[in-house]
């Protein structure tokens, strides 16, 4: 596979997985594949020792599932997968669904190829899925669970003086699945004579 210069036939500059003469309005799209001149080392159906220092697991027998031939085929059809329509970015969750491995060894995989420009080379930025973060829950009310089923609000000034002593925790009956070991038994605590 050959990489293609950032000039089109005319002269002008283009970025972007397609090339302009591609694009043009008689052309049935002829889609083509971009990858970076750094990425010339690639080769189908051929393990590059990069690909064996970067990811170990996939050589070292350590799973059934991750053997070098199981590698190849892995990488070979995430490479298939984005070449199939380079304009939409491949994201590790597609690729997974395609195969029957290790989540985290394709996630490594994925982001190898990615690092490498094998896949999604020349996505532009809004054109990749957003990542996705924790929500912002600092303007929520938070509410303490007490033992006795009731919520109270999680004051910031409260201290741990203003938690209910451990004779006073007692778990709500419906909550409850193990007995009181700690409840006084009747007659405890009386002077035996």
């Amino acid at each position: 596979h050959r990489a293609l210069g950032g000039k089109g036939a005319a002269g002008e500059r283009w970025s972007g997985p397609v090339a302009p003469a591609a694009r043009g309005p008689n052309a049935p799209n002829p889609t083509v594949v971009l990858v970076p001149s750094y990425a010339g080392w690639f080769k189908f159906r051929q393990i590059h020792a990069l690909e064996r220092k970067a990811l170990p697991e996939w050589f070292t027998a350590s799973a059934a599932s991750r053997t070098p031939k199981t590698y190849v085929e892995a990488r070979d059809l995430m490479v298939n997968l984005y070449r199939e329509n380079p304009t939409r970015f491949l994201t590790a969750t597609e690729a997974r669904r395609h195969l029957a491995t290790d989540v985290c060894a394709v996630m490594r995989l994925h982001a190898f190829l990615f690092h490498w420009g094998l896949i999604n080379f020349g996505i532009p930025p809004q054109d990749r899925p957003a990542p996705l973060g924790p929500i912002e829950t600092s303007g929520r009310p938070i509410l303490l669970a007490m033992p006795d089923g009731s919520l109270v609000p999680l004051d910031s000034k409260a201290g741990p003086s203003d938690v209910a002593p451990p004779a006073q925790m007692v778990p709500h009956p419906s909550l409850a699945t193990h007995p009181n070991v700690f409840a006084e038994r009747p007659g405890e605590g009386e002077a035996e004579g």
